[in-house]
Parts: C-alpha cells; sequence; structure tokens
C-alpha cells in the first residue's frame, strides 16, 4: 500500500474511533449532529447520526488521500478516478466453501468471545461500584469546587429537580425515557451560575426513596404548618465524563451553565451512605448464554443455507455445461 494510502486509511479510522465515542457519550461532533436535529425536528435519531457520521469519515478519508498524495508525490499517489474504478470493478473470484467455513468460525468467535466481553465489562463496573472508596464533597464548601476528584464521589447538596433534562427514545407516541439528568449544587445557588455535577439517573424516584426530599403533601388541614424541608440525602455516583451536546445546550437554555470541567455523575444505588449494589453477574450470564447460542445457530443456519445455495448453483452449472470426448 502507497504511504498515502496509509495516511487516508489511519485518518478514516481515527475518525471513525472519534465519532463512535461521540455517538456513546454524546459529545464532539455526534453530539452537535443530535442537537442540530433537536433543534429542527424536536428529537434526534441515532440512525441520522450514525449516517452524518459516516458521511464525515468518508470525507475525512478522501481530503487526507487527496492532501497525501500531494505530500508524497514521489510515491505515486492515487487519483479519484482510479480508486472509484477499482472499488466499482466486480470482483473476479466468487466465495469458497473454504472461505464460508471461515467466515462462519469468525462470526461466531465475535459473537461468544465480543459477548463475553461486554458481559465482563458491565460486571466490572458493578464490582467497582460496590468496592470504590467515595469521596465526600459539601457544596456548600467552596473547596469543593477545586477539589481533586477520583472515579466516585459522594455528592451532598440541593437537586435542581424543576431544572432536569430528560434523554428519550424514539418520538412522538413511541418516546419512551431513557434516563433523566439534574444538576447538583450547592445552598444558595441562583439562576445563571455554573454548576459542575450533573446526576444521571434512570428513575427520578431513585433519588429519593422516602419521597422526594422536602416535598409537601398534597393536602393537609387548614391552619396546619408545613413539614420543615429536609436537606437532600448524599448521592452516590461514578463520574462518567463531560456532558451530551445537546444537554448542555438545554441546561444553558433553562438557565443552569455548566462549568468547563462540569461532568455526568452516574447515580449508584445506596443504603446509609454505603453503596447498595446488586450483584446481577449470574442473571447476566444466562442471559448472555441465551442470547449467543441463539445467535450462534441463527448464523450457522444462514450459512448453512448460502453453501447449500453454492453447491446447487455449481451442480447446475456442471450439468448445464457440454460434455466434450
Amino acid at each position: 500500500m502507497k504511504r498515502a494510502e496509509t495516511v487516508a486509511a489511519l485518518a478514516a479510522v481515527a475518525a471513525g474511533v472519534y465519532g463512535l465515542y461521540g455517538m456513546v457519550t454524546g459529545t464532539g461532533l455526534a453530539g452537535w449532529f443530535n442537537y442540530l436535529q433537536q433543534s429542527v425536528f424536536g428529537s434526534y435519531s441515532m440512525k441520522l447520526t450514525m449516517l452524518l457520521l459516516i458521511v464525515a469519515v468518508l470525507g475525512v478519508w478522501l481530503a487526507a488521500l487527496f492532501l497525501a498524495s500531494a505530500v508524497f508525490k514521489d510515491d505515486g499517489g492515487v487519483s479519484a478516478a482510479a480508486l472509484a474504478q477499482k472499488m466499482a470493478a466486480p470482483h473476479d473470484r466468487p466465495l469458497t466453501s473454504r472461505s464460508l467455513v471461515m467466515l462462519t468460525l469468525g462470526t461466531l468467535l465475535l459473537i461468544w468471545i465480543g459477548g463475553y466481553a461486554m458481559l465482563w465489562w458491565n460486571n466490572r463496573i458493578d464490582r467497582e461500584d460496590a468496592r470504590a472508596q467515595y469521596q465526600g464533597l459539601d457544596l456548600a464548601d467552596p473547596a469543593a469546587a477545586t477539589a481533586p476528584l477520583g472515579s466516585h464521589v459522594a455528592l451532598k447538596g440541593q437537586l435542581l429537580r424543576q431544572r432536569t433534562v430528560v434523554s428519550q427514545h424514539g418520538s412522538g407516541s413511541t418516546a419512551r425515557p431513557e434516563y433523566h439528568l439534574l444538576p447538583m449544587v450547592g445552598p444558595g445557588w441562583q439562576e445563571g451560575q455554573p454548576a459542575r455535577f450533573v446526576v444521571k439517573v434512570k428513575q427520578l424516584a431513585d433519588l429519593s426513596p422516602g419521597g422526594y426530599a422536602g416535598a409537601l403533601p398534597l393536602w393537609r388541614p387548614p391552619g396546619q404548618a408545613a413539614p420543615a424541608p429536609r436537606g437532600e440525602p448524599p448521592v452516590l455516583g461514578r463520574l462518567e465524563g463531560a456532558l451530551p451536546v445537546p444537554a448542555v445546550q438545554e441546561f444553558r437554555k433553562m438557565g443552569v451553565p455548566l462549568s468547563d470541567d462540569a461532568q455526568i455523575v452516574r447515580w449508584v444505588p445506596s443504603k446509609d451512605g454505603a453503596p447498595d449494589v446488586k450483584d446481577e453477574s449470574e442473571a447476566n450470564f444466562q442471559i448472555y448464554l441465551w442470547i449467543a447460542g441463539g445467535l450462534s445457530v441463527l448464523f450457522t443456519l444462514a450459512y448453512a443455507f448460502v453453501g447449500w445455495s453454492m453447491l446447487r448453483r455449481d451442480r447446475k452449472a456442471a450439468a448445464a455445461a457440454p460434455a466434450y470426448r
């Protein structure tokens, strides 16, 4: 492979990794694609974002190929026309039985090894959440704004429950909430002041096992004084990095700008100030076995059908060929 093609391939791989990371975290170029769709249509589609990222990666590859070809002139370069002709040329080598067997084995290995890697990763996170040392941070203390952070924190402060951003799957009548984002600030916070921490939780009720802290009853007898509000209980969580771009913009519209080092704090179940993470590794392993086994059977049958079709085609071709003496 010429140097120009190598540079272009590396640039495309780097752009693809960057785009994939942005899709997972909702940041970077993918985050801005999501925010653009949300601003125009009211929601965003990850499929459209992926399509836009593919176009962007292709653009990076072509630009890198053009620039590298201009730099490495002595390397022969590569023309866009010749490259397109090469890509459009039909393959002159049909799929063989050996190739089909290798493809089947490769797919099965990917299903089992890739699935187990994902299972191990999820179980590892649960184990870390259960055994981690949580750094206590009281947001009433100004020093908490510059305190060094580990991977887990125990935040004490005020949750801005009325300024919640909800991430949804789908749109219209099919939309369903995926998770909620709530800023957490110190007492005396005023609108327009930046927030550093945003708590991420699937269900709002998870943040208040005994009811919303400081919430008032729906009805009380006339003349009865309202109960004194209780402070928010400490929130245990795992730091997950920067916020998605659409969420940052929505918080800004709500009057809650986020600081440059703002981070997501994924909520960790707790009881009496200690993590209360259930060990679901055995149940998850059973699910993994069912899913991996089902996919293995499905792909094996699919590839077997392809092999049978190839064999049938070859037999018909041999029967139709004229016999020579």
